[in-house]
């Protein structure tokens, strides 16, 4: 009987065929079937490129323009460098509840994150595309055609310019809201996150459903990612066990 393959194994055969075609690392790409089979390189994937190919970029500069401090509030970092030439490079990475997710997300750090990636693929791609045409040279045909779905956007965007919905893990499409509508909607996502228990949640979504009628669909939705975001982890810390919970407590104190 002929085998079937999987998504699954199909998704680890088309990174591992992306790995051999660019010269990264399998755990340097990420596919996301979601989005229409795009396959991108994530922050590992541009630090061996990068490591590959180390005059290519030097950072000058990293300025932090403004700092998040509490929901509506922008994180937003600025990275300046230096190519080989002697030219001028500079990128911006921002990170607000309008493109993350809130329960998950490390706005400063991953504002930070965002630049650093912008500005590195800028600088890598053309060394990275000489390196995958040289290398599919040596693929069979069978293979090439298989790349051929993906490969087209390789490289123009990374996982952490995407809502996160988990680290690695990228599950959650953008929500764009604007700054009145994120003002309107705070007073509940502060309820959400510091809901303590599933009866709390459930409160607050009762709360918010209430309000519904004056929401605009985006308002709804980022309301909507926090509660599952916040129901999954108030969920998944009542399945610690209670000797972990004691010893994460000693720990934290």
């Amino acid at each position: 009987m002929e085998k079937t393959e999987t998504k699954e194994t199909t998704k680890a055969t088309v990174v591992t065929l992306l790995a051999r075609a660019f010269g990264l690392p399998v755990a340097g790409i990420n596919l996301e079937e979601r989005l229409g089979k795009k396959a991108y390189i994530n922050s590992l994937g541009l630090d061996c490129a990068w490591k590959r190919w180390p005059d290519v970029l030097k950072i000058v500069r990293i300025t932090r323009l403004s700092v998040y401090k509490e929901i509506g509030d922008v994180a937003l970092t600025e990275i300046e460098a230096e190519d080989k030439m002697g030219g001028r490079r500079g990128a911006l990475g921002s990170a607000s509840a309008a493109n993350m997710v809130l329960i998950k997300g490390y706005p400063n750090e991953l504002c930070e994150t965002r630049a650093m990636n912008r500005l590195l693929r800028r600088a890598l791609l053309p060394y990275l595309y000489e390196e995958y045409e040289k290398n599919i040279a040596n693929m069979t045909q069978e293979e090439r055609t298989m790349l051929a779905e993906y490969v087209s956007d390789f490289g123009r965007v990374s996982a952490e310019e995407m809502p996160t919905e988990g680290e690695g893990d990228q599950t959650q499409q953008m929500t764009l809201i604007t700054n009145e509508e994120m003002a309107q909607i705070k007073p509940y996502l502060e309820r959400i996150l510091a809901a303590e228990s599933e009866e709390g949640l459930e409160g607050v979504g009762i709360a918010i459903k209430e309000k519904t009628l004056e929401l605009t669909s985006q308002q709804i939705t980022k309301l909507k990612d926090a509660y599952r975001n916040r129901k999954a982890a108030i969920q998944k810390k009542s399945t610690v066990p209670k000797s972990d919970k004691e010893t994460e407590d000693k720990g934290a104190s």
